[in-house]
């Protein structure tokens, strides 16, 4: 019920051109134009203006997109395995 509440907010401050886009994307999406439902959630509590909107769902999508790669280190005695490391770590 919270999320309507949000969503009843952002939707009060809508243009029509925009309400029209929005409602063609909420009854008709495809997958294409779906947006994940951590980008739904973020934009649907905001404020901001439809540009600033798009903007943040394109840097959440990113992000979101990104791989995380992990490695695990024991017992590096020397100087320059480190700085190895180091080195792959910037290149990455």
């Amino acid at each position: 019920m919270v999320e309507m509440d949000h969503l009843h907010h952002v939707v009060s401050v809508l243009q029509q051109k925009e309400l029209l886009i929005i409602g063609d994307l909420i009854y008709q999406p495809s997958d294409k134009k779906q947006l994940p439902s951590q980008v739904q959630h973020i934009i649907a509590i905001s404020n901001d203006n439809l540009d600033k909107l798009a903007d943040m769902a394109n840097n959440i999508r990113l992000a979101a997109d990104m791989s995380v790669s992990i490695q695990v280190v024991n017992n590096i005695s020397s100087k320059s395995q480190v700085q190895c490391l180091l080195m792959d770590i910037e290149i990455e």
